[in-house]
């Protein structure tokens, strides 16, 4: 039985914590979309916004994900996109 959902729901910050602690595991997309009940594409669209390139102990650049990194890449639009009532403007 196939229990992924057909509408799209923003990832948890719970579920970014697994997504970043099951990285180096192996076809790992498919994986924790079977485990978190989500689309593959949907992990992948995550891990591309939370993979940031850092400069290794050895002056090597190597990719990471973090789920502090993703969740800020998708907080940080919605701070302007709410309206502000005309109160909040007078002050």
């Amino acid at each position: 039985m196939n229990t992924i959902t057909c509408h799209y729901q923003q990832l948890q910050s719970y579920e970014r914590g697994l997504i970043m602690a099951r990285q180096s595991d192996d076809r790992f997309c498919r994986r924790i979309a079977r485990k978190l009940h989500r689309n593959p594409s949907a992990i992948s669209h995550e891990l591309k916004h939370g993979t940031i390139r850092q400069i290794g102990a050895n002056h090597k650049p190597f990719t990471t994900y973090f789920a502090d990194t993703a969740q800020v890449f998708y907080d940080s639009p919605r701070t302007d996109c709410h309206a502000v009532s005309w109160v909040t403007k007078g002050s």
